[in-house]
């Protein structure tokens, strides 16, 4: 869970939609 980090996952939605559906994946 690193905020800072490209960590795009269901706790830092802060990325790009398509990055984050990518991770949640």
């Amino acid at each position: 869970m690193k905020y800072e980090g490209h960590t795009h996952t269901e706790f830092c939605p802060h990325g790009s939609g398509e990055d984050v559906e990518l991770m949640i994946e």
